[in-house]
């Protein structure tokens, strides 16, 4: 199934769209979605699993906690494994995800009303808003439109001015739930340090379920220096990026950018890596041999390279190229040697690597 096909795919339902995803995976989502869905706290809000009828939509055949469990359900299944970044910020905010059931995301863009975030970017399939439209609570933008969150439009446009993926990209918050000063459901407060330690607990979850499903190592970038700070301090290293709010927009972008751009690079090293780190196979003693050795000292065949499984034996650092030695020999087969691969006849072979190495 194409993440970014038109028209067709948004005509799935929610249910056909689930199916298609592996049981597994769909298993260890929903356990963990559901999770979070019991979670109760003083002067907290949980969307996945508390309704406020002030606020939300009422009715028999609709219930709001539901439909935001549904639409985080969708946003994660793609992402969960595959995601190469993780965009983290402190807190579920009021305009955001308190009514979208998806981090650092506004209901405008699940309903395709946004300036410049589609809904496809999201998900693939149709979502819902929860807010009411007829709720005396909302302005009258917000009841026709749905809730529109500034910080989550600069977090979501950096991602697409960058040209990545939006489904390899994750949004999260270390505190997955709405905290809101007292009697005012409107607002957003500060996390307490309690709140935080149990929010690392998910947003541990989530990383482990990641690895799980078979996820990268990913990027973290923290949306404020102090959500990166709050994220070292449960042991987790993340890139503080200058949080958007009073002024810092052009800030977050360069940053988000410039670790974008080094990411990147890095990528290039890890694929290059991929390359360098071999070793050679004889089909014959169907025993693996030096990586130097075209030949196998054995029974004198000639040698296929093949890639071995653990690329970097050093450790998650990547050093320059040459900390890696590239032979002379290497460079011609990465470059040019393929075509001698398939040449049958081993004398002719011997001949060739003779003159030039």
């Amino acid at each position: 199934m194409s993440l970014f096909a038109p028209e067709e795919e948004k005509t799935l339902s929610f249910d056909e769209y689930i199916a298609s995803f592996d049981t597994n995976q769909t298993a260890k989502v929903q356990q963990f979605v559901d999770w979070l869905g019991q979670y109760r706290g003083e002067l907290v809000h949980n969307p996945w699993g508390e309704v406020n009828p002030d606020l939300e939509i009422v009715r028999p055949d609709f219930d709001a906690a539901q439909v935001r469990r549904n639409n985080l359900m969708a946003y994660l299944l793609p992402r969960l494994g595959r995601s190469k970044i993780f965009v983290v910020a402190e807190a579920v905010g009021y305009q955001g995800g308190r009514f979208s059931g998806i981090a650092i995301t506004c209901e405008r863009m699940l309903l395709d009303k946004h300036k410049t975030i589609r809904a496809h970017q999201i998900t693939p399939i149709t979502l819902q808003r929860t807010s009411s439209p007829t709720s005396l609570m909302l302005k009258r933008t917000q009841q026709e439109q749905g809730f529109n969150e500034p910080t989550d439009t600069v977090v979501w446009s950096a991602i697409i001015e960058q040209g990545i993926d939006p489904y390899d990209a994750l949004l999260w918050n270390i505190f997955p739930f709405h905290p809101h000063k007292a009697g005012e459901p409107l607002t957003n407060r500060t996390p307490t340090e309690s709140e935080q330690q149990l929010g690392w607990e998910y947003t541990k979850r989530l990383l482990a379920l990641h690895t799980e499903l078979g996820g990268p190592k990913s990027l973290v970038l923290a949306v404020g220096q102090k959500s990166a700070d709050t994220m070292g301090r449960f042991g987790l290293s993340a890139i503080g990026l200058r949080h958007p709010a009073n002024g810092g927009v052009n800030l977050y972008r360069e940053g988000f950018a410039k670790a974008i751009g080094q990411f990147r690079k890095r990528e290039v090293y890890r694929d290059f890596e991929k390359v360098l780190h071999m070793k050679r196979y004889c089909e014959s003693c169907r025993q693996y041999c030096d990586e130097a050795a075209m030949f196998c000292p054995h029974c004198g065949q000639y040698t296929t390279a093949v890639e071995v499984e653990r690329i970097a034996p050093e450790g998650d650092i990547i050093y320059p190229l040459a900390h890696y030695q590239l032979s002379y020999k290497d460079t011609f087969l990465l470059c040019g040697g393929p075509q001698i691969y398939e040449f049958r006849w081993p004398c002719v072979q011997r001949g060739i690597f003779a003159v030039l190495f």
